[in-house]
């Protein structure tokens, strides 16, 4: 679907998309401000600045790639723990499809996490790289990658809290929790140095 109908699809009452693929929309788009500020600081840059400069363009737009592809797996991802829920409690085999389901359906926004991560050391990197008038782009990607990996992390501890194999469901909230707190940590840092630049 285009940008449109995906934004009509998320306003809509349909179970998916929801939180967890409009966080990954949004991750692209963080990554492509980025992307835009290096592209526009590439015309001007000189020596060495312009391999590393498209070196790094050409990693942040595997990174745009992959986070754009994490709207339809999140959509996926849902659908089957959605028809477990749906089968009957007189069914056998539905607290396994359940277990099964959430497992599936926290994983996917982990792997948003783990981006989002490496786009926000992306734009760490894109920071001495831009041009000082088009920097503000750069800031402004970091912020939307970390809102991404936000809405990512809350889609994550959604499905763990109804995971009842407690080694696996400890396994992914620790993974989720160390990936939250450098994510913003990096982040915060990146944004600061970015204003601090502009005042």
């Amino acid at each position: 679907m285009d940008k449109q109908e995906f934004l009509e699809a998320l306003a809509s009452d349909a179970a998916a998309p929801g939180g967890g693929g409009g966080s990954a929309y949004v991750g692209a788009v963080g990554v492509a401000l980025s992307q835009m500020a290096l592209r526009v600081s590439l015309k001007t840059a000189k020596g060495e600045d312009v391999s590393v400069i498209e070196n790094l363009v050409t990693e942040m737009e595997s990174l745009r790639q992959a986070l754009f592809a994490m709207v339809q797996k999140d959509a996926d991802a849902f659908l089957p723990l959605s028809q477990a829920y749906k089968l009957p409690k007189s069914d056998l085999t539905r607290a396994e499809k359940i277990q099964k389901g959430l497992a599936f359906a926290a994983e996917v926004p982990m792997e948003m996490m783990r981006l989002n991560v490496e786009a926000i050391q992306l734009h760490q990197l894109a920071k001495p790289l831009a041009n000082k008038m088009i920097v503000s782009d750069v800031g402004t990607g970091v912020i939307i990658s970390l809102s991404s990996l936000k809405g990512a992390y809350m889609n994550v501890l959604v499905n763990t809290k109804s995971i009842k194999e407690e080694g696996l469901r400890k396994q992914l909230e620790d993974e989720g929790r160390y990936l939250f707190e450098v994510g913003i940590q990096m982040a915060e840092e990146v944004y600061s140095d970015i204003i601090n630049l502009m005042g």
